[in-house]
């Protein structure tokens, strides 16, 4: 156990401390920096796997697999004034903090998400799997009993040109046959990079026993290429195994593929056919199946495409007059047109639209995703559609944490006693996200915490504490009685103090149309274990100015050292959460979000209970009544509401620019004021920006400035009478940077 504390210490302060004061309350209003740069808006964008932290259901409609690793320098500023603190300041201090995230699409993946970095680093390519941002391929297709005058093809929305045109024909003859027949749109999307390589299809087939009748001729074919195998009868009539295959070494993609067998008399019969195709990206080869059937017996009825025009031009407007004639024997039923488009200059931004003309007449309109592996605008894109529509994430982030000094004068310490907060909260979130459909996603993110605990400075508790009895009376009513003091005050030092703990978090994500979309999430309240150590207590000077302290000595036979080691225990949850955001694309390049969200700080936050127990001091033990002590320390937070609202800009391809305001009413009332808990600041403004460095590497920077109002304590102060009549202002400056890899 004593190693696993050293362990969560190591971990918790020296890589996962965060600015108490960077917070909506003890929340930081973000832990990526992209979300960061736009005022932790991120409901509803969600636009990369740091949504494992605010709405696990955004990795929904992302892809491919990503990774992100940030680091965060936190700069607070602390100021007490009261009569003996004349501008009070806490240490000048850059806390550090980081964060690590990251998803990938299905099981396979998860060992390629740790090694694809190193692959990256050494100079090969890894196994890519986002689409292709800058070309594609798209298709039309109309019912047609004859040819048109014209067909034309054209671009709208952004630059780009269209290319490698082809126009077929769909007939029927009256010839007999077995067809397949796959077309580019129901190829898997290139991955970046990759080129097609091969065609192949295997099947068993079993042929007539009739010698007589001819041998069946199977044909896998594509644009420009075909191969043949004849398929021979036999007297034996038993199944044959079947390996066609064809090589396509071509950076385009063919507009089919095919396979048929001409039977004429039917002889043929099929089973356990499978088509597949093949990718290579340097040396490595992908296979992903086309079609597949464990059964084929029937006999195709000879419908099949024929290439009626084509066209070499590379154009935003492709127009196509002249085609090849049909054999009066076939009829024209429906004209497929295939075509593959390029942007004509990586700056081009928003979707491409291409539009189908027939006659000089619109008939139909596609629309293709120009997406980068920076999403425009951060803007939600439903990526094609995976081999499965559940995507796997893991977060590694602070959720809470504080860093800092300050000394404070006293009556009771004139010369300044330091004040010191040290505390980190981390988790580890394996997420699971579903994509309805679309335009639906739901999110699930398991919280497995751990925190850690220091706490040194000053201490006052009521005089009720002192149960210790002297004729009747406890010293605590004595205290006040003849002295009128109702609390008694010193200073404590706790050791690092730690616990383990579990939580989640769940959302939903929706695209309600392609511009605007609505996302919640919510968290339930956080299970921590008590928080547990040693903690050492002195009361000390406070005996030495009180007369008691001489009928101690000379009554009761008690010393003059009041300072004691406990065991300590801290109850401490986090707060239950709710969120709601919208984000709407003004523009193709322009992104407005706004976010939400309501943490439930006064159900958790009204105390902390502490249990200090086994006091070794039996002086200390005689003024308690027990070795045992039940404290309180007094917090009272009010409910938090926080409303951020956060604008994206995209001015070039591979450079976003993020601002940022999130605003959260101030939660610590006046005669609460402390400055070991300064959760006073309600202004967040923040500035960031992400500039891809180049297909697999993105960097993002986040910047972040906050305000408070001056919190001033009346006469009455619950916390300790230390802090009445003092006024507390906070400030804090963030600095984020991330680095974000995509393969």
């Amino acid at each position: 156990m004593q190693w696993t504390k050293i362990f969560l210490t190591g971990i918790l302060l020296g890589v996962f401390p965060v600015s108490l004061l960077a917070l909506n309350g003890i929340f930081p209003i973000s832990l990526n920096p992209s979300a960061h740069g736009r005022g932790g808006v991120d409901f509803a964008i969600a636009s990369d796997p740091g949504a494992i932290s605010t709405n696990p259901a955004g990795l929904g409609f992302q892809s491919g697999k990503n990774m992100i690793f940030s680091l965060q320098g936190f700069v607070p500023q602390i100021k007490l004034t009261n009569a003996r603190n004349n501008s009070a300041e806490s240490d000048f201090t850059i806390v550090p903090s980081a964060s690590f995230f990251m998803s990938w699409d299905n099981s396979t993946q998860g060992k390629e998400i740790f090694s694809d970095p190193f692959t990256y680093m050494q100079g090969d390519a890894p196994n890519p799997s986002q689409p292709i941002a800058e070309q594609g391929q798209g298709q039309f297709s109309f019912d047609a009993s004859q040819l048109p005058q014209e067909i034309t093809l054209l671009t709208r929305g952004t630059e780009a040109k269209i290319f490698h045109t082809r126009i077929f024909g769909y007939v029927e003859q009256k010839s007999k046959q077995y067809t397949v027949w796959r077309s580019s749109q129901q190829f898997p999307p290139l991955v970046r990079e990759a080129r097609l390589s091969a065609f192949t299809v295997t099947f068993e087939w079993q042929a007539s026993s009739n010698p007589e009748e001819p041998a069946a001729q199977a044909v896998l074919e594509t644009e420009g290429k075909k191969k043949k195998i004849l398929l021979q009868t036999s007297p034996q009539k038993k199944w044959n195994k079947a390996y066609i295959p064809l090589a396509w070494e071509k950076s385009d993609v063919p507009a089919y593929v095919k396979f048929s067998i001409n039977q004429p008399k039917g002889h043929i019969k099929i089973r356990h056919f499978e088509m597949t195709v093949g990718y290579r990206r340097e040396k490595k080869y992908s296979w992903h199946i086309l079609h597949k059937e464990r059964k084929l017996t029937s006999l195709g009825s000879g419908k099949e495409y024929r290439l009626l025009a084509q066209s070499t031009e590379s154009s935003p407007r492709i127009s196509i007059k002249d085609f090849n004639s049909l054999p009066k024997e076939e009829s024209l039923r429906k004209i497929k047109i295939f075509y593959q488009y390029k942007l004509s200059s990586p700056t081009s931004l928003g979707d491409l639209k291409t539009e189908l003309l027939v006659d000089k007449k619109t008939i139909a309109t596609n629309q293709h995703p120009t997406f980068s592996h920076v999403s425009h605008a951060d803007k939600i894109i439903t990526y094609p559609r995976r081999e499965s529509d559940w995507r796997f994430g893991l977060g590694v982030y602070p959720q809470s944490g504080a860093n800092y000094t300050i000394d404070i004068k006293t009556d009771l310490f004139p010369e300044g006693l330091e004040n010191s907060v040290t505390y980190g909260f981390i988790t580890v979130a394996p997420t699971l996200a579903y994509r309805v459909d679309d335009r639906f996603s739901i999110g699930l993110a398991l919280n497995l915490n751990a925190q850690v605990l220091e706490l040194d400075g000053l201490v006052s508790q009521s005089s009720q504490i002192l149960q210790g009895d002297i004729g009747g009376v406890t010293f605590g009513d004595a205290l006040t009685a003849l002295e009128g003091v109702d609390q008694v005050r010193g200073e404590v030092d706790t050791e690092l103090l730690y616990s383990l703990g579990l939580g989640a978090r769940v959302g939903f994500l929706w695209r309600i149309t392609d511009r605007f979309s609505l996302g919640a999430a919510y968290s339930p309240q956080t299970w921590m274990q008590n928080l547990k150590g040693k903690a050492t207590v002195d009361f000390t000077r406070q005996f030495d100015a009180s007369v008691l302290s001489d009928f101690a000595n000379l009554i009761l036979g008690l010393g003059d050292n009041f300072s004691g080691d406990y065991d300590i225990e801290i109850k401490y949850n986090l707060p239950q959460r709710a969120g709601i955001g919208i984000s709407y694309l003004l523009a193709d390049n322009i992104l407005m979000g706004l976010d939400f969200q309501w943490i439930d700080y006064s159900a958790t936050f009204r105390e902390l209970n502490q249990e200090l127990t086994g006091g070794d001091n039996a002086d200390l033990n005689t003024l308690a009544g027990s070795e045992d002590v039940q404290t309180v320390l007094p917090i009272n937070w009010k409910d938090q509401f926080v409303l951020s609202f956060g604008l994206v800009w995209q001015p070039r391809y591979d450079l976003i620019l993020r601002f940022g305001y999130n605003y959260g009413n101030n939660i610590v009332e006046e005669e609460f004021l402390n400055p070991l808990f300064p959760a006073t600041l309600e202004h967040h403004f923040t500035v960031g920006c992400s500039y891809q460095i180049n297909s697999n590497l993105t960097f993002h920077a986040a910047f972040e400035v906050d305000f408070a109002d001056t919190l001033k304590s009346g006469d009455v102060n619950r916390v300790s009478p230390d802090f009445a009549n003092s006024e507390l202002d906070t400030f804090l400056m963030v600095f984020d940077f991330g680095l974000d890899l995509r393969f």
